[in-house]
């Protein structure tokens, strides 16, 4: 950890450095070091254990006019160390009209993550060099002195607000539509401190927290936790949200994307290993070796949920524990609740298939040679996959520590080719089941995937009812059953998996994480740094909202495109907007697999090295459909297109 601090502050320094050959002033400067800028003792250790006040604790409450308590504690500066120690009230103004290098500093200070001795460090640096700074960072960045925490469901907790991410996000827009994510995230591995924020995604922009729970246990009861987030939502649903000139555009809530603990949380139903545990159906399951699994016949066709008896609490006892505030709010508690693919296919089915390949059952259990193998085959393809993944395929010796990108990868893209050699041929077309059907669930064109839903939803159902057959009984647990009901949602929200499910909350979940810095008062800190990035104008992950665009190169991971017109392209020259390109002659490609269905359908196919398979024309970036990739299999190569949003 010191290493990386170390790091952003020669960054820092090197910054200043360019700022300071920019300068224009040719004013003299003696060189003194101002005494008043020497930082006190107590400032040389880590930055947050230093902007919490030890004479403040967390549970401290404050007091109304009357005396009484209002239940409320805040986490305040020691008054020793104010925000700004400059000598004149110029340095109390956050930023000075025309001064772009505060602006420039402050957010330096806030996407670089630098702490508060090092960032003061630099303000004194500039100050010794003529620049008109104060000599606290916090004044720069406006960081605010009380955190207003409530002691609530048995922690501490904060909100922030409904309306906050609503102005945050685009006005441009007809109406808001708020996708909601909640789940908890342990804050250190030596404690039981978890963090339970309560997201949103609104318009597909990037997530913003409405509010952050921290304690030891999960927030109980659930309509106290909810409590401020049911009420804001119930009044932009009936009132709208004004935007600029006076506009009111309607606020509609999506639904919710979290995994199945989180989903039984805020649902206030039976968790995901009761036998009634599904959200979708009325299956109930069989206690098989200790384990709830849906395997018999009336699991398939049972009677789907409905709403209304949601509400009217007819599932109490069975399967709902009580009722939830989301009926206040949500239309359909029942499919508003989303199956989130990551947990549900990534985490769940692909892991669990790989975990049987590995240790399970003798008829599925993979030989020594075999995983050895397989592990080669994926190595073998490291050089080949495009920028856009933020992990490369690693062996099956180490399957316990993938994530769930390396599932994903392995389900849609590298597992097809590594296992046609490797397993069977009827245990290859079931995994080939459920992984073109889970492609066309995330098919990120409409109309092609409205065409192919039905069939997409064919093939997993045929996967679900065949698992008992290669695998055996113990494996239909609740994450296989739910794969049947995996196309409602696709259905229902009218969108492709990828647009409602928790990676980006995932990933934002681990940017809350990093903003703490020490054990003391987590809540406190991670509030303080989102008042920071709010007030530079920046988002919590220091970067542009804008889509990423696809890397394009002359190499093996990024020359492959498919365009527009249904051709593969390789590119071998890039130079400005066009690009010199081998294009592959449509006569020399043929499909990879033609079962469970013939893979030229969804552009999969194979091309052996041959002369004369490609011709050399230059393509406009405008005329690319989407990035590809291209695998070696024997005597030739796989492309297929990136059908996943990164």
């Amino acid at each position: 950890m010191a290493n990386i601090y170390k790091q952003k502050y020669r960054k820092a320094v090197k910054q200043v450095t360019m700022w300071m050959a920019d300068d224009d002033m040719e004013c003299e400067m003696q060189p003194m070091v101002d005494e008043s800028v020497t930082l006190p003792d107590h400032d040389h250790s880590d930055d947050t254990s230093n902007e919490i006040c030890e004479q403040f604790p967390h549970d401290a409450v404050e007091k109304n006019e009357n005396g009484e308590e209002s239940g409320v504690s805040g986490v305040m500066y020691d008054e020793e160390l104010p925000l700004s120690s400059s000598d004149d009230e110029s340095d109390s103004h956050l930023y000075d009209t025309g001064d772009a290098l505060k602006t420039d500093l402050a957010e330096f200070m806030v996407s670089e993550h630098l702490t508060r001795q090092a960032s003061n460090k630099l303000i004194a640096l500039l100050r010794k060099h003529g620049h008109d700074l104060p000599k606290d960072c916090r004044t720069l960045t406006n960081t605010p002195r009380v955190i207003n925490v409530v002691n609530k469901c048995g922690g501490q907790y904060v909100y922030f607000g409904v309306k906050k991410c609503l102005q945050m996000a685009e006005s441009s827009c007809d109406a808001f539509h708020v996708t909601v994510n909640i789940d908890g995230i342990p804050v250190f591995k030596s404690s039981n401190v978890q963090f339970w924020p309560i997201l949103c995604v609104i318009n597909s922009l990037p997530p913003t927290i409405i509010a952050l729970y921290v304690g030891s246990t999960k927030p109980t009861p659930v309509d106290e936790f909810l409590a401020d987030f049911v009420h804001d939502m119930e009044e932009l649903q009936s009132t709208g949200f004004v935007v600029t000139k006076g506009v009111i555009k309607p606020v509609v809530l999506r639904g919710f994307v979290c995994d199945a603990p989180a989903r039984a949380f805020i649902k206030n139903i039976k968790g995901h290993n009761s036998l009634s545990g599904c959200e979708r159906c009325l299956a109930v399951g069989v206690s098989t070796n200790s384990r709830t699994t849906f395997s018999s016949a009336g699991c398939y066709s049972a009677e789907k949920r409905r709403h209304d008896k949601f509400v009217n609490l007819d599932y109490a006892g069975s399967h709902q524990l009580g009722g939830t505030p989301l009926c206040r709010i949500a239309s359909d508690c029942i499919n508003m609740c989303a199956l989130d693919y990551l947990h549900l296919v990534c985490l769940g089915a692909v892991r669990r298939i790989l975990m049987f390949w590995k240790k399970g059952d003798r008829r599925v259990k993979l030989s020594s040679s075999q995983l050895m193998q397989l592990s080669e085959k994926l190595i073998g393809l490291r050089d080949f996959i495009p920028s856009e993944f933020a992990r490369r395929p690693r062996s099956i010796a180490e399957l316990d520590r993938w994530k769930a990108t390396e599932y994903r990868q392995f389900l849609l893209y590298t597992g097809p080719v590594v296992l046609k050699s490797v397993l069977p041929a009827d245990l290859y077309k079931h995994f080939l089941c459920l992984s073109v059907s889970v492609s066309i669930m995330l098919t990120s064109n409409r109309d092609q995937r409205e065409h192919y839903l039905d069939f997409a939803c064919e093939l997993m159902h045929h996967f679900v009812s065949n698992c008992d057959r290669f695998y055996g009984i113990e494996f239909l647990v609740y994450n296989i059953h739910s794969l049947l009901h995996l196309g409602d949602d696709v259905k229902f929200f009218e969108a492709s998996l990828d647009d409602i499910s928790a990676f980006p909350f995932e990933n934002f979940l681990q940017t809350l994480k990093r903003l703490v810095r020490s054990p003391s008062n987590p809540i406190a800190q991670v509030a303080k740094r989102i008042h920071e990035f709010e007030s530079v104008g920046m988002p919590l992950t220091g970067t542009s909202p804008a889509q990423k665009q696809s890397k394009l190169a002359a190499n093996n991971r990024d020359c492959v495109v498919l365009l527009k017109s249904g051709k593969f392209a390789e590119i071998v020259d890039n130079k400005d907007d066009v690009l010199t390109c081998a294009v592959y002659r449509k006569a020399c490609l043929r499909p990879f697999f033609t079962e469970p269905c013939s893979s030229d359908i969804f552009n999969i196919v194979f091309v052996e090295r041959l002369s004369g398979s490609t011709y050399i024309t230059d393509v406009m970036e405008t005329d690319i459909e989407r990035k590809a990739m291209r695998l070696p299999y024997r005597d030739g190569y796989v492309l297929m297109p990136l059908v996943h949003n990164e």
